[in-house]
């Protein structure tokens, strides 16, 4: 989905600069400024590495789902999620999100079952997510009242404004002091037997796209109902200002993969259907970047399952040979093959330089054709495998 494509690239081959090595299991490691956070197996929890690989603090101690770093507030944000039992009376777990800055100070933690820190604002203050009150509110800690408040089973916030799916009725707010800005009735029985976790919606700065059992487009502007078409997936960002709806794939328990389905995929704009995606995936929020590659002027579509270009309406633009494409650049691609990581430039036949990671216990991604995590970011690249953390510049 469109992230980091004007990242710097690595245009000639990278030396190791450090390695941090753990008799933990490494699940995959992210880069901050001058800092990496390596995310642990279970509840080991996470480790902060400084620039030359030595640990500088630990957080305490949970199976944390998602760990990510926030350059624009300048925090490391995580949650996690366990279910502990479920009886005739209910369920439980263990569940909650903690934010702390760069060295490791706690600004937020909520424990409430049902609860969960949205995001950061740029003022400091937190989006909270009460899924069991079914509200959104901007707080300055968990137990605040708030300074706004928006009732809704589903969000979605992008830019200023915030989305909310209210049972069958959908509006925006703006993002600043939660005021309505408009409010749209949806047809009674628009999402079929669907419940509200299966429905999945995105929104740019012309178009919200809603998926259920079809799916449908509104204005941002207005609210105003803009046309539906049959079919449902995940609503996911492409080129041109545009929404796309990618069919999930389905698991087959036999052989322990995710099947792709086979597209095309349809691409909307506030005029309807104006092209599709010709390719085949199993990881919808992951199929798609956007780039600008040299020579072609406006961002385009790049393919990650099949290497291929596509413009804004999806047609192929006839590069290919980017197998294994693990991040697509403007500049152009890096691969990821087993434990080999290379970089091609577009319009290339060949890789400007190839590594092979030494010594690999293997995190054993087969569906992916993997045996490290990589991860993206300026002139730099954060490699891990089942034990090691290394850095490339």
């Amino acid at each position: 989905m469109g992230t980091n494509s004007d990242l710097d690239a690595l245009t000639s081959e990278p030396e190791e600069s450090w390695a941090w090595k753990t008799r933990e299991t490494v699940r995959w490691a992210v880069s901050g400024p001058g800092f990496t956070v390596a995310l642990l197996e279970g509840k080991a929890g996470f480790v902060v590495l400084d620039d030359q690989g030595k640990e500088m603090w630990r957080p305490e101690k949970h199976d944390y789902s998602s760990v990510w770093v926030d350059k624009e507030t300048k925090t490391i944000e995580s949650s996690w999620y366990g279910p502990i039992s479920t009886t005739a009376k209910g369920s439980s777990s263990d569940s909650g999100s903690i934010v702390w800055d760069y060295d490791g100070n706690v600004l937020w933690k909520d424990t409430g079952e049902n609860r969960y820190m949205y995001g950061v604002e740029g003022d400091g203050r937190f989006l909270l997510w009460d899924a069991a009150a079914e509200t959104l509110a901007k707080v300055r800690e968990p137990t605040d009242p708030g300074e706004w408040k928006i009732q809704g089973e589903e969000f979605t916030v992008v830019d200023d404004a915030v989305y909310a799916l209210d049972g069958d009725t959908l509006a925006r707010y703006a993002r600043t002091d939660g005021s309505l800005v408009w409010k749209a009735d949806l047809s009674p029985g628009w999402k079929g037997i669907k419940q509200s976790s299966e429905i999945d919606y995105y929104a740019n700065d012309d178009l919200v796209v809603l998926s259920a059992d079809r799916t449908f487009g509104y204005s941002a502007k207005t609210g105003k109902a803009l046309w539906d078409a049959s079919g449902s997936g995940d609503v996911v960002a492409t080129a041109g200002n545009r929404l796309a709806v990618i069919e999930p794939g389905t698991y087959d328990e036999k052989q322990g993969v995710t099947m792709p389905s086979t597209g095309p995929y349809p691409i909307y704009d506030t005029s309807g259907k104006v092209g599709s995606l010709p390719f085949s995936t199993g990881t919808p929020y992951a199929a798609v970047q956007m780039v600008k590659v040299e020579g072609k002027g406006e961002q385009v579509n790049f393919g990650i399952d099949d290497g291929q270009l596509f413009d804004a309406a999806g047609k192929p633009m006839g590069e290919d040979g980017y197998e294994h494409a693990f991040q697509a650049l403007d500049d152009g691609v890096y691969l990821l093959d087993r434990a080999t990581v290379s970089f091609r430039e577009w319009h290339s036949t060949e890789d400007a330089w190839s590594l092979t990671v030494p010594d690999v216990a293997s995190v054993g991604d087969k569906e992916n054709n993997r045996d490290v995590y990589m991860q993206v970011d300026d002139d730099r690249l954060i490699v891990n495998d089942k034990h090691t953390v290394r850095l490339y510049e």
